[in-house]
């Protein structure tokens, strides 16, 4: 940095104006950088975090929505779940059960979801005019940990519900006894 005012001065400027120089760290240049006479236009941090909200939003709410029709599904199951009970299924089997189901379910829509995007982005890139630049080791283990954490949530309270029921009730596909119960009768 103290070499800049010697290097102008070695340099020579041919006009009368007073040229000072800076340093800028260069993961700085893309978002954060607002100078006059840039090579190209900055982009805005701003527009990175509205959209990164917007997905998390996203996420949540399709996450949500899977987790409800998960309990409705799950309730129309009452009579397999009983039945699974009377033969000797404990708890945790019956967990297990809902909660491969979920991991299974959700796998396949993750993979869904990247063939998806592996088939559009030659358009996407079309369309933007920039490559697309994706870390796979972060998606891959990002990926991973929001399947855990959507199949654990979305099969974890359908499966205590439907256990919740009473052992006849759930034999006789009585759904609405399943909501209203309060006792614990998972423990039986």
């Amino acid at each position: 940095k103290e070499k800049l005012p010697e290097f102008v001065k070695e340099k020579g400027s041919n006009s009368d104006e007073d040229i000072t120089l800076g340093l800028q760290p260069i993961v700085d240049i893309h978002l954060h950088s607002n100078l006059s006479r840039e090579l190209k236009a900055n982009s805005n941090s701003s527009y990175i975090v509205l959209f990164s909200i917007v997905a998390v939003f996203l996420v949540l709410i399709s996450s949500v929505n899977f987790a409800n029709l998960s309990i409705v599904k799950s309730l129309s199951r009452s009579k397999e779940v009983g039945v699974r009970r009377v033969l000797g299924s404990g708890k945790g089997q019956l967990y297990t059960l809902f909660i491969v189901e979920a991991f299974v379910l959700v796998g396949a829509s993750m993979i869904i979801a990247v063939a998806l995007y592996l088939s559009i982005s030659p358009w996407l890139v079309s369309l933007i005019g920039h490559p697309l630049f994706m870390d796979w080791t972060s998606v891959i283990f990002g990926g991973l940990g929001l399947m855990v954490l959507i199949a654990v949530a979305s099969s974890v309270y359908p499966a205590r519900v439907v256990m919740r029921c009473a052992l006849g009730s759930s034999l006789r596909g009585n759904v609405n006894s399943c909501l209203l119960y309060t006792s614990d009768a998972a423990d039986e």
